[in-house]
């Protein structure tokens, strides 16, 4: 399967389920200043809570309309408000990934999984290392999505990075469906290899822990744990020939339309209703040296601060839900 760009991304609640109070106790402390933990010793208390919370990326809005031509459906999606989930305070509390352990007096970790087929969760078993279990045929059932031996000395620094990528794995199969209807849309370099790394990379450079598609200029906008913002505005050949036709018929500067003409910066002037004569006396301020990334689609990109236009409200930050 072609790996692709996660659309919209961020850490959510992570479950946590074992009889043992003390485990959910050790497991609880181990993340606090990382992540939340929400643990449950009771399956019946864990069904329940699950039942009441809501879908991570839920609020995305795809509608559906009959072809007057034929039976065939169109589908559109409201591309322009998927960063808005950056404002939804109540995103890290949705819930995208379980930890179950597998040995329990009254209820075995793969019965209870098997409880949670129904459920857009990801579900880790955690094993204990002294029993001997196969999951091969929970695996094969679609019960489980990965396993981890418990008791080893690294085990919170392995369910860290099973959380992470879960949760990754989660969100991209979430916005497939929105994925494909950008790229039908001409936006191919989406599901390129070389911009997935190039993605994957800039996250762990900056450490941003959210990430959204953006409409207007196309992009993708991250954010860090304290809620700082950078816009990655990406543009295709053609759109750079866009923005230079533009430049042109706006009268922008000579030495503007030269550096668009040759692929060497990224234009962004946020006020496209009007006043475009006094920022293109300071053009400079709105443009950042083009990078490309290679590929099936080659793409030119830049990071840039997200202006203040685009933020109506205050981000409701990673690091802002650790600490209340």
């Amino acid at each position: 399967m072609t790996d692709s760009v996660c659309l919209y991304q961020h850490p959510t609640q992570v479950i946590f389920f074992s009889e043992s109070h003390a485990l959910c106790d050790s497991v609880t402390f181990a993340f606090s200043h990382i992540r939340r933990i929400k643990a449950f010793t009771n399956s019946k208390d864990a069904i329940a809570w699950l039942d009441g919370c809501m879908v991570p990326g839920s609020d995305i809005q795809i509608r559906s309309e009959m072809n007057a031509l034929g039976p065939r459906r169109h589908f559109s999606v409201e591309t322009d408000r998927i960063y808005y989930g950056v404002f939804d305070k109540n995103r890290f509390v949705a819930p995208a990934v379980i930890i179950v352990a597998k040995d329990n007096e009254k209820t075995d970790g793969v019965t209870f999984c098997r409880q949670l087929v129904d459920y857009p969760i990801k579900k880790v078993l955690l094993l204990n290392k002294f029993r001997d279990f196969d999951p091969t045929e929970a695996f094969n059932e679609g019960l489980i999505d990965q396993c981890i031996r418990s008791l080893d000395s690294a085990i919170f620094t392995d369910l860290e990075i099973a959380i992470k990528n879960m949760e990754l794995q989660y969100f991209k199969e979430q916005s497939k469906f929105v994925g494909k209807l950008l790229t039908k849309g001409g936006l191919n370099f989406l599901s390129d290899e070389t911009f997935v790394q190039l993605v994957e990379s800039l996250i762990s450079e900056h450490a941003f822990v959210e990430q959204y598609w953006f409409d207007d200029p196309n992009g993708i906008l991250f954010v860090d744990a304290d809620g700082k913002c950078k816009l990655m505005v990406t543009k295709t050949e053609a759109n750079l020939i866009r923005d230079l036709e533009d430049a042109e018929d706006s009268g922008a500067p000579v030495e503007l339309q030269d550096a668009i003409r040759d692929y060497r910066i990224i234009p962004f002037f946020p006020d496209q209703a009007g006043g475009r004569s006094s920022q293109f006396e300071n053009w400079e301020e709105y443009c950042q040296p083009a990078q490309r990334s290679g590929g099936r689609q080659p793409i030119y990109w830049a990071l840039f601060d997200l202006p203040q236009k685009y933020l109506p409200s205050d981000i409701y930050s990673f690091q802002r839900h650790l600490e209340t």
